[in-house]
């Protein structure tokens, strides 16, 4: 009886993570206009970013709904094996809520669920963590519990590249994103208690990685001797100039680069890049 990993394509798992660790990857809906796409089935990330950039109105995006966690629950309970499900914060989506709805109709008693309460690359955090603990042979409740106890500890930071689809989603005000936009600002996200934040904003892209150190300096944290995660909305040219001024500043243990798909990038549009760590 093996430990199994499922988790939904908004912690942009890279594909051969994922099959080589055998993690089930469930896929969100994106929607534009009244055509739906399955992330990963029927839209690329590169496919939805050029879609995102001619848009006239913002895509929405759909939770997994219970039906077909169902279904995935009880064809791997169906091989004698146990869960630990990993998803997107219960305050972003209701994803998790599906999983939990899921898991409670089969009854099972092998399923184990985990609300990272983040996103994207910082969700990752908590499933690559997941992944050395079956790796390393730890029972599922003793994995549970690190989880939880370490999903806290998941730090994230977001530099918005255009306030453009800030201000298309309405979370900007449109003269603050044409002031924005004219003065080069950088907006710098985060995570708190379970919500998308405002951490800091900079003028210029390396004026704002500058922030980002600032940031981690500032909670009596770094990146050295850690394993780190950069991510991506269609910007390979910006990731570069980031993982470059990381590897300059920093000497972590680990890299690991990933494409952020449709649900972080709609609102953040392409061009952003983000990093995430585990902070002691």
């Amino acid at each position: 009886m093996a430990i199994r990993i499922v988790t939904d394509t908004t912690c942009d798992l890279p594909e051969s993570i994922a099959k080589k660790h055998n993690v089930t990857i469930v896929p969100l809906k994106v929607i534009f206009g009244e055509k739906e796409y399955v992330e990963g089935v029927d839209i690329t990330k590169e496919e939805f970013y050029q879609k995102l950039a001619v848009a006239e109105e913002l895509p929405s995006t759909a939770q997994v709904n219970p039906e077909e966690f169902t279904r995935v629950f009880k064809e791997i309970l169906d091989q004698g094996d146990e869960i630990i499900g990993i998803f997107i914060g219960s305050k972003l989506s209701g994803t998790y809520q599906s999983a939990f709805i899921a898991e409670t109709n089969l009854g099972s008693g092998k399923i184990s669920l985990i609300d990272t309460e983040t996103v994207a690359i910082g969700a990752m955090q908590v499933v690559l963590t997941a992944i050395d603990l079956v790796n390393q042979g730890k029972s599922r409740t003793l994995i549970v519990s690190a989880l939880e106890a370490m999903k806290r500890h998941a730090r994230l930071y977001f530099i918005i590249d255009t306030l453009k689809y800030l201000k298309k989603g309405g979370r900007i005000k449109a003269s603050a994103a044409a002031v924005g936009e004219v003065l080069n600002v950088k907006p710098i996200l985060t995570i708190s208690d379970g919500l998308v934040d405002s951490a800091s904003k900079a003028r210029g892209l390396k004026k704002a990685f500058a922030e980002v150190a600032h940031l981690i300096s500032h909670s009596e944290q770094t990146l050295d001797g850690r394993r780190i995660i950069l991510g991506h909305t269609n910007a390979k040219e910006n990731l570069a100039l980031f993982r470059e001024w990381i590897e300059k500043n920093y000497a972590p243990t680990e890299i690991i680069e990933t494409d952020i798909g449709p649900v972080v990038g709609t609102h953040a549009g392409p061009g952003a890049v983000a990093v995430s760590f585990i902070e002691d």
